[in-house]
C-alpha cells in the first residue's frame, strides 16, 4: 500500500463521492477501490454529524449546531451519545456539518474517495456539500434492500440493547430507534439526486449494486473510469484482511467494528459475489413490504438513469 495518499500533500486529480442506502454494496465497493495507488477514503463523514445531530436532539432535546467552535460543550456531549450507541470512540471534532465541508474540500492525495448516506443530506444541511465533487448514486431493487437491511439492524439494535422484541414482532419502520425512517430512504435519496442535478453536477452517476454484482468486471471498470480513476483487473480481487481499511479516514475509533452487521462481511470480503435473488412478495414481512412499496417509484426513475453499455461514454 505504498504511495497512499493520506503521505501525499498534493490537489487532487479526482474528488469523487459516493451516496449510498443501506445494503448497496457501498462498503464492499470502497473496499475495492482502496487499493488503487493513492486513494484517499472518507467513510461517512456526513453520515455520522447527521446520526449525531439526531442523537442530542432524541436524548437531551438540544440542536446540535453545525459548526464546532463555541458549541465544544454539546459536541462532546453528542460524541458521547454515538460512542455509548455505536460501542466506539468518536471525534468530536469531526462531527460539525462545516467541518465536514472542509475537510473535504482541502483533502490532499492523487484520489479523494468519500462514501456516504445519502439519507444524512435532509434540506437543511445540502448547502454544506463540498464543491468540487464529482457524485455517484448507488440503488438496488427495494425488497432486496429492505428484507437485508431488516435483518441487519434487528441484529444491531438488539446487539447493542436498544430494543428488545423478537424478529418476528420487529418492525423497521416502528422500532426505527436509530431515525433512520426507512419509509422514506429511498426518496431522500432520489431528492439528493435531483438536488445534485440542479445545483453540483448535471450528470451525476447513478449505478445499480445488482449490475456490479453480476458483472464487476464491466461495471467496476465503467465507474472508475468514468469517475476518472485508473481500473485494472486485479481490483476485482483483493485480501480478506482489514489492512487497508485501517487507512480510510472515519468519525473516530471503532467505527467499522462496531457495525459489524451492516460492515462485517464487505470487511473481509475478497471480491464481488454473485447477488443473491430478489425475495418474492410473499417472502417479505408487511414492514419491509411498506417500505418497498414507497420506495419503488424512486428506484424506478433512477434505474432508468444507471450505467449501463449504452451510456458509460467510454
Amino acid at each position: 500500500m505504498e504511495g497512499r495518499s493520506d503521505e501525499l500533500d498534493v490537489q487532487p486529480e479526482v474528488r469523487v463521492i459516493v451516496w449510498s442506502l443501506p445494503r448497496t454494496i457501498s462498503t464492499v465497493l470502497t473496499k475495492c477501490v482502496s487499493f488503487v495507488d493513492g486513494i484517499n477514503v472518507h467513510l461517512e463523514p456526513y453520515g455520522y454529524a447527521h446520526a449525531s445531530w439526531l442523537g442530542l436532539q432524541g436524548f437531551s432535546h438540544q440542536e446540535l449546531p453545525v459548526t464546532y467552535e463555541g458549541n465544544e460543550a454539546l459536541f462532546e456531549q453528542a460524541a458521547q451519545i454515538m460512542g455509548e450507541f455505536t460501542k466506539s470512540k468518536v471525534d468530536p471534532k469531526r462531527l460539525p456539518f462545516t467541518t465536514v465541508q472542509s475537510e473535504l474540500e482541502t483533502a490532499t492525495g492523487k484520489y479523494v474517495f468519500v462514501k456516504d448516506q445519502s439519507h444524512a443530506m435532509i434540506p437543511q444541511f445540502r448547502q454544506f456539500l463540498p464543491k468540487g465533487f464529482r457524485h455517484v448514486f448507488l440503488i438496488r431493487e427495494p425488497s432486496a434492500i429492505f428484507s437485508s437491511y431488516r435483518k441487519a439492524m434487528y441484529k444491531q439494535v438488539t446487539g447493542l440493547k436498544m430494543l428488545e422484541k423478537s424478529e418476528e414482532e420487529y418492525d423497521i419502520v416502528e422500532d426505527d430507534v436509530v431515525g433512520m425512517q426507512p419509509l422514506n430512504l429511498y426518496k431522500n435519496h432520489h431528492d439528493l439526486w435531483k438536488y445534485v442535478q440542479e445545483n453540483f453536477d448535471p450528470n451525476p452517476l447513478v449505478i445499480d449494486a445488482t449490475d456490479i454484482l453480476s458483472n464487476p468486471s464491466d461495471h467496476i471498470k465503467w465507474l472508475l473510469q468514468a469517475i476518472g480513476l485508473p481500473y485494472s483487473d486485479s481490483l476485482l480481487q483483493w485480501p480478506s484482511s482489514v489492512e487497508a481499511l485501517k487507512s480510510w479516514k472515519t468519525p473516530g475509533e471503532g467505527i467499522l467494528e462496531s457495525h459489524i452487521h451492516f460492515y462485517g462481511t464487505a470487511m473481509q470480503s475478497t471480491c464481488f459475489m454473485p447477488p443473491h435473488p430478489v425475495p418474492s412478495r410473499e417472502q417479505l414481512t408487511s414492514d419491509v413490504i411498506r417500505c418497498a412499496d414507497a420506495a419503488t417509484p424512486y428506484y424506478q426513475e433512477m434505474y432508468k438513469a444507471r450505467l449501463t453499455n449504452d451510456n458509460n461514454n467510454i
